[in-house]
C-alpha cells in the first residue's frame, strides 16, 4: 500500500501563471505526473487556453465515471477509502431529482463517512488553517493503516496531528513558513513577535520571523486540528 499525496492548500488569486496566449505543447500532455498534469492545465486554462480547460474537463469525467462505475460493480475496493471521507467527487447536472437521487444511492453503497471522526460544527471554509486542518485529517484516515497509526482519540490526537505536521512539511518542502497560503494568514503576527524580541535587551537571539511564523502556523493548525477531531476526543 502507499500513501495518498498529501494536499497543500493556494490561494486562489496567486498562482505562476503563463501568459494569457500560452498554449500546451504536446510533450506538456506526456510523461508527466498527473498531479502535475492537472496543475499546469489549471494554470494555462487560467491563463486563457481552452484546449486546457476542455482536457481537464474530460480527464475529470473519465475518472468520476470511472470511480461511479467501481461504486456500483465493485464499492467494496473503494471503502478504504470513501468511509473516511467527507465529500466525494461527482458529475453535477441540470437535473436535480436525478442527481439527489443518484447522490444518495452513491452515499450508501459508498458507506461514505461511516468512520469518518471530524466535527464540522461550526467550521469557518474561509479560515486557511480550518481548510488546511480538514484536509490533514482526511489525509491521516485515509492512510493510517499504512502510517500504523492507533485509534484516534484523547491520548493519541497529538501523535495523529505531528504526523500530519511532519508531511505537511514535507509537501512543503521542510519550509512551510514560505507557503504563501499559511504564511500570509500569521504574517503581521509574527512580525509584531520579531520587532518585539529584536527591542528586548534581555534577548540575546536574533529575532527569526520565519522561525516563528514556523512556530505559528503549527499552532494554529493544531487548534484547528483538534478542533475537528473533536468528537474522537471527548
Amino acid at each position: 500500500m502507499h500513501l495518498t499525496p498529501y494536499t497543500l492548500l493556494h490561494e486562489r488569486q496567486t498562482s505562476n501563471l503563463q501568459k494569457c496566449d500560452a498554449r500546451m505543447s504536446e510533450n506538456d500532455l506526456k510523461d508527466r505526473d498527473t498531479s502535475i498534469i492537472h496543475r499546469s492545465l489549471y494554470e494555462y486554462a487560467l491563463g486563457g487556453d481552452t484546449r486546457a480547460a476542455e482536457f481537464l474537463f474530460m480527464s475529470a469525467c473519465q475518472s468520476v465515471d470511472y470511480l461511479r462505475k467501481l461504486a456500483i460493480d465493485k464499492p467494496e475496493v473503494l471503502h478504504p477509502i470513501s468511509m473516511r471521507c467527507y465529500d466525494w467527487p461527482a458529475i453535477t447536472g441540470r437535473s436535480k431529482r436525478f442527481n439527489e437521487r443518484e447522490r444518495l444511492k452513491l452515499i450508501e453503497q459508498l458507506k461514505l463517512g461511516e468512520k469518518l471522526q471530524i466535527d464540522l460544527t461550526g467550521i469557518d471554509r474561509d479560515s486557511p488553517m480550518s481548510m488546511q486542518a480538514f484536509f490533514m485529517v482526511g489525509w491521516l484516515q485515509q492512510n493510517h493503516e499504512v502510517l500504523q497509526l492507533p485509534n484516534l482519540n484523547k491520548e493519541t490526537w497529538e501523535k495523529w496531528f505531528e504526523i500530519g505536521w511532519k508531511y505537511h512539511c514535507f509537501a512543503a518542502g521542510n519550509e512551510p513558513e514560505q507557503h504563501s497560503y499559511l504564511r500570509n494568514h500569521v504574517f503581521n503576527a509574527a512580525s509584531s513577535v520579531a520587532e518585539r524580541r529584536a527591542k528586548d535587551p534581555k534577548r540575546n537571539e536574533k529575532a527569526n520571523t520565519d522561525g516563528i511564523i514556523r512556530r505559528k502556523i503549527k499552532g494554529q493548525l493544531k487548534q484547528a486540528f483538534k478542533k475537528l477531531v473533536g468528537n474522537a476526543i471527548k
